[in-house]
């Protein structure tokens, strides 16, 4: 065939016309990816927050109780809460830690350690509903107040 009959412009027209389809399937697919991931992302984040949730509830439920045997679950807890955080929200890590720290010292304080002030289960309870305001609001996307849970609360026991 000689190369003066084919039609030129239109090979050229066809290529161009390929080239920005294949460009915009590939933009579309990119954003599709992107889009799951960010779905996927959120999904983990959320179960971590859940997660880290129960680890409080669960950390407060325990964390001043006298019984030694809870010794272990106490530090099991701690290290979930930090590991959760962590994935969660890593800006709040160094002040749970911190607090946690605090607990571990105020335990030592019973056992004839050194005083520690500002970490009874008062002052705990009070620092990880914080925690957990900032966790409904950036996790879950929801404003929550927590409030202390006292004797008329509780169905009018009293002391």
């Amino acid at each position: 065939m000689p190369l003066e009959t084919i039609d030129w412009p239109n090979i050229t027209a066809t290529l161009a016309a390929a080239a920005m389809g294949g460009w915009v399937a590939a933009s579309v697919a990119k954003r599709q990816i992107t889009a799951a991931l960010q779905v996927e992302r959120d999904k983990a984040q959320r179960e971590a927050g859940r997660e880290l949730l129960e680890s409080i509830d669960s950390y407060l439920h325990i964390a001043y109780r006298g019984d030694g045997d809870l010794r272990w679950e106490r530090q099991r807890l701690r290290r979930k809460i930090i590991s959760l955080t962590l994935l969660t929200f890593p800006q709040q890590a160094a002040s749970v830690q911190e607090h946690l720290d605090a607990v571990d010292a105020w335990w030592r304080q019973q056992a004839g350690g050194p005083r520690v002030k500002g970490v009874g289960f008062t002052a705990t309870e009070q620092f990880f509903n914080g925690i957990k305001q900032t966790l409904f609001s950036e996790v879950f996307g929801t404003t929550v107040q927590f409030t202390a849970v006292t004797d008329s609360s509780e169905g009018g026991r009293s002391s």
